[in-house]
């Protein structure tokens, strides 16, 4: 049976909503103090011991935080400038493809650091964010839990996850993380729903048949060889649902007003969270001044957008 526009927005609003509370610590009510929480986990995390590489394209890495810090903005301004329900309810499709596209250009920015060749098609920037997010320790987390055909990576030791929790369960301390982990781990079983179509409808026109079965050892191969997926092949996935699939989902799906708001203000701190890691790893790589110069370039724009919040802000919660 497939889902009605309010289930979709159900299961996916509290997968966001999950994504939130693990990487705001739980604190839902002071975005500057979580971000402050968040860093500090940075920090702590050892994640900033490293060894800079002396042959980076720093211009290069400049060009895509603008590009972040741009989708940012618009964000932002539509924070600002829309308030009516139904608008939101709207511009919440948008709000996706936005939270997407600032894991994209964030994640082309620290491809850069490592010292990989720019990555430009989606296809290699989730296998560059794979690499890259796999490396960090479970404190950074839920950049860096990711899900492959052996289970759960990166999560913290001791930690059970319930993978039969019920998508619509409420999100709390007790939930968050295995709602999470499901997020992941149906985005991958979709994935591999389609690679398995894919090369039995192959299978089936080398055959010259309308449809083929395929074995049981051809499907293990295809699981084997399906990308794992992490927080940003997830929002690719939701991304895609709800930009073609079921594009009426984010509008329709909510019954009041505060739910449709709620998504928009989860989506705006997940950008704020994964600028302020990105942001403070680049940092240390180009160095503080560099840096520096870079976020008061925005300042001049005087965005009522980045009145509280931004580029610069953050990296006074940084440094």
């Amino acid at each position: 049976m497939s889902e009605n526009s309010s289930q979709v927005f159900k299961t996916h609003s509290n997968y966001i909503s999950a994504i939130r509370y693990i990487a705001s610590g739980g604190i839902l009510d002071n975005t500057e103090y979580a971000l402050n929480l968040l860093a500090s986990k940075v920090y702590d995390s050892g994640c900033l011991n490293f060894e800079i590489k002396k042959e980076i394209d720093k211009k290069e890495i400049h060009h895509t935080l603008n590009n972040a810090w741009g989708i940012e903005a618009l964000f932002k301004t539509e924070n600002v400038l829309i308030n009516e329900d139904d608008l939101i309810r709207l511009s919440n499709n948008w709000c996706i493809v936005q939270t997407y596209y600032v894991l994209f250009y964030s994640t082309q920015a620290l491809s850069i650091t490592e010292g990989y060749t720019k990555p430009t098609t989606h296809h290699l920037i989730h296998r560059n964010y794979y690499l890259l997010w796999t490396k960090m320790p479970w404190l950074i987390s839920p950049w860096c839990i990711t899900y492959n055909e052996n289970g759960f990576l990166n999560l913290q030791p001791g930690i059970e996850i319930d993978d039969h929790i019920h998508s619509w369960r409420k999100v709390d301390g007790e939930t968050a993380l295995s709602l999470y982990c499901k997020a992941l781990r149906t985005t991958r079983d979709e994935f591999i729903e389609e690679a398995l179509s894919k090369r039995s409808q192959r299978r089936a026109d080398e055959k010259g048949t309308s449809t083929i079965k395929l074995t049981d050892k051809q499907k293990r191969e295809t699981n084997v060889r399906v990308r794992p997926t992490s927080l940003i092949t997830y929002l690719f996935r939701l991304k895609r649902r709800t930009s073609y699939e079921q594009s009426s989902a984010l509008a329709l799906g909510p019954e009041n007003d505060y739910q449709s708001k709620e998504l928009r203000d989860n989506l705006s701190f997940i950008i704020e969270s994964t600028l302020l890691v990105s942001e403070f790893i680049i940092s240390k790589i180009v160095g503080e001044d560099l840096y520096y110069s870079w976020c008061k370039e925005w300042d001049k724009y005087k965005s009522p957008a980045f009145q509280n919040l931004g580029p610069e802000k953050r990296f006074e919660i940084i440094f």
